[in-house]
């Protein structure tokens, strides 16, 4: 793997990743899972970007940002100087969230899963879990699917 894709989080991106820039919508991470020998399987997490937030007017102004096209660069998670260049103001003191930021989790079929996996999967919305089952599992699926 090129070093030069590979991000702390230990996350290898492809160069033509639809998911770099800020206006990137979504983040789509993947960690393998553990099955049957020889049988390679993964499983996926697709999580939105938090949103930019509003700016509070007030408070930016009280922080001598007046506005500008600071307001964007505050927006995308950039700080800024003040107006008078005096001072340094971050996105975090100006910045409301507007929601919280879905996260779903698919997981393939596994015998167990690995921390890596169980780590992307923390805090998941919603997560589906894809499996065959068949007699010789000790269940009889046909049961279940009639009530």
């Amino acid at each position: 793997a090129d070093a030069g894709f590979t991000h702390q989080d230990g996350f290898h991106r492809l160069p033509n990743d639809v998911n770099l820039g800020l206006g990137r919508r979504l983040h789509i991470k993947a960690a393998e899972l553990d099955h049957l020998g020889g049988v390679q399987t993964f499983g996926y997490t697709v999580e939105e970007q938090p949103p930019p937030g509003n700016i509070d007017v007030e408070k930016a102004k009280t922080l001598g940002v007046r506005p500008s096209k600071k307001y964007g660069l505050l927006k995308c998670g950039l700080s800024v100087q003040n107006d008078d260049g005096t001072a340094e103001v971050h996105p975090h003191e100006v910045l409301a969230t507007s929601f919280r930021p879905r996260k779903f989790a698919f997981v393939a079929d596994h015998r167990r899963v690995p921390v890596p996996m169980a780590q992307l999967c923390r805090n998941a919305d919603l997560m589906v879990h894809e499996a065959t089952l068949s007699k010789e599992d000790g269940l009889d699926v046909s049961a279940l699917m009639l009530g």
